[in-house]
């Protein structure tokens, strides 16, 4: 039977795709109207059911109603949504075998067109995944890129912020040092006019105490002038009266009396006048001294005044300025603060969207790993838990190293029995203890799998400083039966260290993970 397409079909395949497309598009339009058709008979039957409400009695209208549901009923029973029909497992497995059949014929008659390759469609779908997926990884690569540099600005603009916020607080801690050297030189100045002012009362005082005592000099003088001419009148009178008779010389001796206690009277008067005198000009001297310095406090105390009052106007202007300054910084810094803020929730999502997207590229990084198990055989290696464990660990820790690197993840399964795994590799711990052979056909006695998948690990007893004249045991051990096996691998231990860093022990873990990579390619 010819199972090859025919000519006619080959030539037409486009054609044909674009008829169905067209055909396709036509029906998908039918459809579109016809919807829009039924939303518009539903709307319609809608109204009027609203209109007849209006209209018809209870009964009629009960009457269109039911016949409503019933037209309704009918229509979703015509519409009933139908089943999926699936073929049975054995004709889906010829209608597989027949595509097959298809595939290769195709390829075969294509041979001769060029190098046009052809898959079938679960392979063509998994290539589509794994572009999609190798797409998708570097989509979620390039967005972590993105957003590692925007969390990188996001961390400069908060660091320059912080900058400015420190510039702005020690501007305004020297203003306000400033502000308080100004207040100290205003209260000085203030002390200074203060003093200034108790010396302005004094000479005040000064000037009424001066004023008393030229009133005090002025009386006086008017009452020496005073008894000076009642002297002057007295004395004509005794001239006057000097030549008469003797009679009158008693009275003269008494007027000579008189005139002796006026004229002491008038020279202790003249020698008060001098007194006050001397005071007056000495008076009048400290009044010129007086006003001379109390000009000078005037002129001072002006200038001072003038400075104080340039001094106020500074610290008020200051004040201001302080004030504002103040008011900016709090600004500033509620700006700053809602900016920081908004930066850390931008750099909190940035943060939690590049932990989701480094987890989904964990995710899809961990699906595309591999899995290797590998058996480890311990029931008759001679050997205690501790020193398994140990063994366990390095194995894990080097070959399972070597092997990540590559994608793949080891997993090494301890078995008892070699149904626990089959068609891996399977690794037989033994202790050289005496006769090697001896102790391998002990360690792998018991065993039933295939022998070229069993590998055997000879642990030796040994220092670091003998392990030159250790010979390998695959040269030492005879018979048939060992050389069936897949390999023997040494590696040497000691008391103190145990598993130690020498190259034995890096070349064993070497072979067993080229062992693990040839298993992962079969």
């Amino acid at each position: 039977m010819d199972l090859s397409w025919s000519h006619h079909l080959k030539t037409d395949a486009p054609t044909l795709v674009k008829n169905v497309r067209s055909e396709v598009k036509k029906h998908m339009d039918f459809i579109t109207s016809n919807m829009g058709k039924l939303d518009n008979v539903s709307r319609a039957l809608n109204e009027g059911h609203r209109m007849l409400g209006n209209i018809l009695c209870q009964k009629c209208l009960g009457a269109v109603k039911s016949k409503r549901i019933e037209m309704q009923s009918k229509n979703e029973t015509s519409h009933k949504k139908k089943k999926l029909m699936k073929l049975s497992p054995e004709c889906q497995q010829v209608v597989n075998e027949i595509t097959n059949v298809f595939m290769k014929l195709e390829r075969s008659q294509s041979e001769n067109r060029g190098n046009e390759e052809y898959c079938t469609l679960e392979e063509y779908y998994q290539q589509e995944m794994v572009e999609m997926e190798n797409m998708h990884i570097e989509k979620i690569l390039n967005i972590h890129d993105e957003m590692r540099e925007k969390e990188n600005e996001y961390k400069k603009d908060i660091k320059d912020k912080e900058a400015e916020v420190r510039n702005v607080r020690k501007q305004l801690e020297d203003m306000t040092t400033e502000r308080d050297d100004g207040k100290r030189r205003n209260d000085a100045m203030s002390k200074k006019l203060q003093s200034y002012d108790k010396t302005e009362s004094e000479l005040r005082e000064l000037k009424n105490e001066h004023k008393r005592l030229k009133e005090d000099l002025d009386r006086k003088e008017c009452n020496i002038k005073k008894q000076k001419r009642e002297l002057d009148t007295k004395e004509e009178d005794i001239r006057r009266y000097r030549p008469s008779s003797s009679g009158y010389i008693t009275g003269s001796f008494a007027g000579n009396k008189e005139l002796a206690r006026l004229k002491e009277e008038l020279n202790s008067s003249d020698k008060e006048l001098q007194t006050l005198r001397k005071e007056n000009e000495n008076l009048k001297l400290e009044r010129g001294d007086l006003l001379q310095q109390n000009g000078k406090l005037q002129d001072e105390k002006y200038s001072l005044k003038e400075t104080i009052d340039s001094r106020d106007e500074e610290l008020q202007k200051s004040r201001r300025d302080n004030e504002n300054l103040k008011l900016e910084q709090i600004e500033l810094i509620g700006s700053l603060q809602d900016e920081k803020r908004s930066l850390k929730e931008k750099l909190g999502g940035t943060v939690d969207e590049l932990n989701s997207r480094k987890s989904q590229l964990e995710v899809l990084l961990k699906a595309k790993r591999k899995q290797i198990v590998m058996g480890l055989w311990k029931e008759r290696s001679g050997m205690g838990k501790t020193m398994v464990d140990i063994i366990t660990k390095e194995l894990i820790r080097s070959v399972g190293g070597q092997l990540g690197r590559d994608n793949i993840d080891l997993t090494i399964r301890p078995c008892k029995t070699t149904s626990d795994i089959s068609g891996a590799p399977l690794l037989v711990l033994c202790l050289n203890m005496s006769r090697i052979g001896t102790n391998i056909q002990d360690a792998i006695e018991g065993i039933q799998a295939d022998r070229t998948n069993v590998f055997v690990l000879v642990l030796h007893h040994t220092n670091k400083d003998n392990l030159s004249s250790l010979t390998p045991t695959s040269l030492r051990v005879t018979g048939s039966e060992l050389r069936k096996l897949g390999g023997i691998i040494d590696m040497a231990f000691s008391s103190d260290s145990g598993l130690y860093e020498c190259d034995l022990n890096n070349n064993a873990a070497e072979k067993i993970t080229s062992i693990m990579r040839k298993y992962m390619t079969v």
